[in-house]
């Protein structure tokens, strides 16, 4: 069963920014992420993550330490930076494109 969790993991991490995302996409596949919470306060800072799986549940690094809530948080972040330099490189190529039709406009006239 851990395996079954790891490969949903695995599958689906790249496509998250943000946890929340992580766990509504594990959720669609059966898989409950929990955050588990300093003294069990929510009102506390988050110290772990557990998944659970046809009621079996393990924490997030028995499946595999890179999953821990720390790790998992640090790449939820790269995601997201990753994601934000592409939408700013794909807006610089439009602003390009948009400006050389301008200028070839201009030239026309």
């Amino acid at each position: 069963m851990k395996y079954v969790v790891y490969e949903a993991i695995e599958e689906t991490l790249p496509r998250c920014l943000s946890l929340t995302a992580l766990a509504d996409e594990l959720k669609r596949q059966g898989i409950a992420m929990t955050f588990i919470y300093r003294g069990g306060d929510s009102e506390k800072e988050v110290q772990g993550l557990t998944f659970t799986k046809d009621a079996i549940t393990f924490k997030a690094s028995q499946v595999d330490r890179k999953f821990s809530y720390a790790n998992l948080t640090k790449t939820v972040e790269q995601n997201k930076a990753e994601a934000e330099r592409k939408q700013k490189a794909e807006e610089q190529r439009q602003r390009k494109t948009r400006q050389r039709k301008e200028a070839a406009e201009r030239r026309r006239q």
